[in-house]
C-alpha cells in the first residue's frame, strides 16, 4: 500500500484543465496529493526541475512523444528524477499514444475521462511500478556485485553455450579480455572437444536436464596451457520452467590435483586411489550397485629400463598414462598404483562390462610403438587382473586380494591378457 501525501507535478497550459485535475485529486478518497502546477515545460528548468516528485502529469500539447529533444518524455524523466510521466491528451491519437508508451510514459489518459478514481489509480500504479523497477534494479546491482566478487570463475551461457557474461575471476583465470570473452563459444575453453560434448550433454540430458556437479575436466587458458578444473553448472530457468541458459562455475583445481596426482604420469596417485576405493566400496555396499576393480601390470617393463635407461621407461609410463586417460573416461577412475602398476576403478560397472574398455586399452598398448632415440623400436604389452565386488568381500583388502590373484593368473597364462577372477 502506497503511503499518503504523494507529491505530483502537473504541467498544463490550460487553466481550466489544471483546475479539473486539481479537483479530481482533491476528491480522491484513497490518498492525499500535494500538487504543483506549471504552465510550460521550460518553466520547470528554472523553478522545479530536480524536485522529488512521485509522478508528473503533462499535457500532450506541450511535448512531442515521437521525437527526442528538450521536451521529450525521456528528457522530462531525467529532469524530474526519473519520476513516472503520465500523458494527458485532448483526444485519442493511436500513434502518439504508442510513441509515448514506447518512450517510457507510465500511462496515457484522455482528459475527457479524468475522474478521481481513474487519476488516483493511474498515479498509484505508476508509483508502484517505479518502486518495483527500482527494487529490481537494486537487486540486479547487488547480484552483479556478488557475481563479480565470487572467488571462482563464473560464466553465464545462453542455450547455445555461448558466453554472455563472466566475472573478473574468469578473465584472470582464463587470460582473456572481456571483449573477447563475450559471445565466445564455450567449447574453445575446453582442452578436449569430447569432454566438452560430454559435459554439455549432461546439462541437456542428465537428471532432469538441469546440471552437472563436480565434473573434473581440463580447461584451456588463452595461451594454450591446460589446467585441471572442477565444473559445476545449472540451468537458468524462467518462472514457467523454460531454460534461458546456464551458469557455469569453474574451479581451478591445480593445487588440489597436485596433491592427489602422480608427478610422472599425471594420473591419480596411490593415496588417492586407496581413499577412492574405500569410498566407492562403501557406496556400493550401502546402495547395492556394482563395482569392479582392475590392476594392470606392464609386461617385462624392467627390460626397458635395463636396455634403454630409466628415461625411456619414464616416457613409456607417461605415454601409457595418456592412453589410459583417453580410453577410461566418465566415472572410471585410473591412477598409478606404484612402479609399472596401474589401478582402475569401475563404479556402477560389473566385471563383464568393464572388460570392454580394458580390451580396447590392451590393444592400444600392444600396438603403440616407442622409439628410444638410438634407431631401435619396441612395443610393450600389459596384463590386467579384474574382480567384481561380491557379498563375500567384507572389506577392500579382500577385493584387492582377488584382483591381485587374477593378475597373477594372467601372468601365468602368458601375459598380455585380461584375467577375470571368477
Amino acid at each position: 500500500m502506497i503511503g499518503r501525501g504523494l507529491k505530483v507535478l502537473l504541467v498544463e497550459h490550460m487553466a481550466q484543465d489544471a483546475d479539473a485535475v486539481r479537483d479530481a485529486l482533491e476528491r480522491s478518497s484513497g490518498a492525499v496529493f500535494e500538487l504543483d502546477i506549471l504552465r510550460y515545460v521550460s518553466n520547470g528548468e528554472n523553478r522545479l526541475s530536480g524536485a522529488n516528485y512521485d509522478a508528473v502529469l503533462i499535457d500532450m500539447q506541450l511535448i512531442d512523444p515521437c521525437v527526442e529533444g528538450t521536451h521529450s518524455i525521456r528528457s522530462l524523466k531525467t529532469k524530474y528524477g526519473n519520476a513516472p510521466i503520465i500523458v494527458l491528451a485532448e483526444e485519442h491519437d493511436e500513434r502518439s499514444a504508442r510513441c509515448a508508451l514506447q518512450a517510457g510514459a507510465a500511462d496515457y489518459l484522455m482528459k475527457s475521462e479524468l475522474g478521481p478514481q481513474l487519476l488516483e489509480r493511474s498515479i498509484k500504479l505508476a508509483v508502484e511500478n517505479r518502486r518495483h523497477r527500482q527494487t529490481i534494479a537494486l537487486h540486479r546491482q547487488r547480484m552483479k556485485r556478488v557475481f563479480q566478487s565470487m572467488p571462482d570463475p563464473l560464466l553465464i551461457l545462453d542455450t547455445r553455450f555461448r558466453i554472455r557474461q563472466c566475472n573478473q575471476e574468469a578473465l584472470i583465470t582464463l587470460g582473456i579480455d572481456r571483449q573477447d570473452m563475450t559471445g565466445r563459444k564455450l567449447e574453445t575453453l575446453f582442452a578436449d572437444r569430447e569432454i566438452f560434448e560430454r559435459c554439455t550433454g549432461m546439462l541437456l540430458n542428465g537428471p532432469d536436464g538441469k546440471g552437472l556437479s563436480g565434473e573434473e575436466v581440463f580447461m584451456q587458458r588463452h595461451d594454450g596451457r591446460n589446467f585441471p578444473a572442477i565444473l559445476k553448472a545449472a540451468q537458468i530457468s524462467s518462472a514457467n520452467g523454460i531454460c534461458g541458459g546456464y551458469i557455469l562455475a569453474i574451479k581451478d583445481s591445480t593445487s588440489e590435483r597436485l596433491a592427489v596426482t602422480d608427478h610422472l604420469t599425471s594420473l591419480y596417485n596411490r593415496r588417492f586411489l586407496v581413499e577412492k576405493l574405500n569410498v566407492e566400496f562403501s557406496s556400493a555396499r550401502r546402495y547395492g550397485h556394482s563395482l569392479s576393480l582392475s590392476l594392470c601390470d606392464l609386461d617385462h617393463f624392467k627390460q626397458i629400463n635395463d636396455s634403454y635407461g630409466h628415461k625411456a621407461g619414464d616416457n613409456v609410463l607417461q605415454s601409457l598414462g595418456r592412453i589410459m586417460t583417453e580410453e577410461l573416461r566418465g566415472e572410471n577412475i585410473v591412477g598409478r598404483y606404484g612402479g609399472d602398476e596401474f589401478l582402475i576403478l569401475f563404479p556402477y560397472t560389473g566385471a563383464e562390462k568393464a572388460l570392454v574398455p580394458l580390451e580396447r586399452l590392451r590393444k592400444r598398448f600392444e600396438k603403440t610403438v616407442f622409439r628410444p632415440g638410438n634407431g631401435d623400436r619396441f612395443n610393450i604389452a600389459a596384463t590386467f587382473g579384474v574382480a567384481e565386488l561380491s557379498r563375500n568381500h567384507k572389506n577392500t583388502d579382500q577385493l584387492f586380494e582377488d584382483v591381485d590373484e587374477a593378475l597373477y593368473l594372467g601372468k601365468q597364462k602368458g601375459r598380455n591378457v585380461i584375467s577375470l577372477k571368477t
